[in-house]
């Protein structure tokens, strides 16, 4: 699954490890984020780090699919990049959350990812 993210919040953190980053999302970040913390290993960091945060701060006490979309309008060279997609929360444990799959689609004008 190429568009495809496995989450989980770190540990004592304000910080979530990617358990699983896609091939569309490697050539999308121009990294594999797979094993790493989002933010402590940056993966998103700048302007994005505080959407990401809110997002995921969300996600992660609200157990419901959750349907996003937008855009990023200071992506790489000023460029915008526009998504949409599904965030899935997961439980090993009963209610409380401890992972997150997200299913994503990424485009730029008529390039898709």
């Amino acid at each position: 699954m190429p568009y495809m993210g496995l989450y989980e919040p770190v540990p004592g953190e304000e910080d979530w490890l990617f358990r699983l980053c896609g091939t569309a999302m490697v050539r999308i970040f121009e990294k594999d984020a797979t094993g790493k913390k989002m933010f402590a290993d940056g993966i998103i960091e700048g302007d994005i780090k505080r959407a990401f945060m809110r997002y995921f701060n969300l996600v992660y006490n609200w157990p419901n699919p959750i349907w996003f979309n937008g855009t990023i309008w200071y992506w790489r060279d000023n460029h915008h990049i526009s998504y949409k997609g599904m965030s899935l929360p997961l439980s090993k444990t009963g209610p409380e959350i401890t992972q997150n799959i997200q299913i994503f689609h990424y485009y730029c004008g008529e390039e898709v990812f």
